[in-house]
């Protein structure tokens, strides 16, 4: 399950190195689909001439090439995991429950979990208990485990700590978000101990608690 993120939204109220997003958020657009053409009735559409099908096999072929190469280029940042040369955005926020803000780069040699999430979003609610056990189940371990809130106008350290959940809560994340290429809520990233990201997925189920935990381990082993 995933959630798109709306176009704007009120950020949480707080300190924030970032700009904060205006007030009111606007009502939500309709995705409306362009009208279709009505389709000539079959007698009265032109003749195919002698050269067309080698030059729609052509289009068809460059048509069917870009679109695989965006396929490509998509799973690298979309797919339920990856391993990828491409370096986290460094990134400062100030936590939800005030304290100091954090710096990705204080991290660097050690594991990294980013859980991109608002509390409006069911997905993301139902990740939160697995963020815990995955906190839980690091420490001590050189795992740092963060929750980055967005779009939300609930406070989200406390709707964390109604769930019982104990991990690092930073707040007002939108433009994280967009350099991170969050598209939807939940995204989970982890970030290796070089810095790299390593794992990326966007939506929940149950099988990525493990995935996430196997990530964290192949980098924990290097």
């Amino acid at each position: 399950m995933i959630t798109n993120l709306p176009p704007q939204s009120n950020p949480t109220p707080g300190n924030s190195p970032h700009n904060s997003s205006p007030q009111g958020s606007p009502a939500r657009s309709p995705h409306i689909a362009p009208p279709l053409t009505p389709l000539a009735p079959p007698n009265m559409r032109p003749a195919p001439q002698p050269d067309d099908e080698p030059r729609r096999q052509s289009s068809n072929k460059a048509f069917y090439i870009v679109a695989l190469l965006g396929a490509i280029g998509a799973a690298a940042w979309i797919g339920p995991s990856f391993v990828s040369a491409k370096s986290a955005p460094d990134f400062t926020l100030y936590p939800s429950d005030g304290n100091p803000p954090v710096t990705l780069s204080q991290y660097q040699g050690k594991v990294v979990v980013l859980d991109f999430w608002a509390s409006w979003c069911p997905p993301c609610r139902a990740a939160i208990p697995a963020m815990e056990r995955i906190h839980q189940a690091n420490r001590g371990r050189g795992v740092k485990v963060m929750g980055i809130n967005v779009n939300d106008n609930a406070d989200p350290e406390q709707f964390l700590r109604s769930m019982n959940a104990t991990y690092t809560n930073l707040a007002n994340g939108e433009d994280v978000s967009k350099d991170y290429g969050v598209k939807g809520i939940p995204t989970l990233v982890v970030i290796g101990k070089d810095g790299s990201v390593v794992f990326k997925h966007s939506g929940w189920a149950p099988q990525f608690e493990q995935k996430i935990q196997d990530a964290i381990d192949a980098e924990l082993a290097k």
